[in-house]
């Protein structure tokens, strides 16, 4: 259990400074560049917006897991499988809200610090992701196998919908024999 402890610290505190250097970033690196960045209006309003949504979906998904909301990538004891709201789309929707808040900001800000950040930030929650997959399996066993054939880690696909409407079918079919 120690080494499980290390991991979630490592991963933890990975996650905060890359979030750090995020937030930061505007301020470390004035670039003669974003002078320039500056001036293209649209795609500032267009990373704005981008960060934007990605904020409320979020605070949706946070609301979305209740009482199973924990920092930690190990699944709270008194915590349940949720698989409805935002996750009938994504297996980690605040993972990907924080994701595209961190290039909505870097976007905006066009700072080298922040991409730097970003990159880190998607490295450390792709590893996180895998490694609480992993544990929710453990916890949750075949339920959340089954979850996870129809369900993306990241982003909804057309693929995952259509492979969910076909086990709901099939699980139709089934239960009226």
């Amino acid at each position: 259990m120690a080494s499980v402890a290390k991991k979630v610290t490592l991963l933890l505190s990975v996650q905060v400074a890359s979030c750090g250097m995020i937030l930061i970033g505007p301020t470390l690196d004035r670039m003669p560049e974003q002078v320039l960045w500056q001036s293209f209006r649209v795609l500032n309003c267009f990373f704005g917006v981008v960060f934007v949504i990605s904020f409320l979906v979020f605070l949706f998904a946070l609301l979305n897991l209740g009482r199973a909301l924990t920092p930690s990538p190990i699944p709270k004891r008194s915590g349940t499988l949720v698989v409805d709201g935002l996750y009938a789309y994504s297996r980690h929707p605040i993972y990907s809200a924080l994701i595209f808040m961190a290039l909505g900001w870097t976007g905006f800000w066009f700072s080298k610090f922040s991409l730097l950040g970003s990159i880190a930030l998607i490295i450390v929650l792709r590893k996180k992701a895998i490694f609480e997959e992993q544990l929710l399996i453990k916890r949750y066993g075949k339920d959340y196998e089954q979850y996870t054939l129809s369900v993306n880690r990241f982003l909804p696909t057309l693929r995952g919908r259509i492979l969910k409407v076909c086990l709901h079918l099939r699980s139709k079919l089934l239960n009226h024999d």
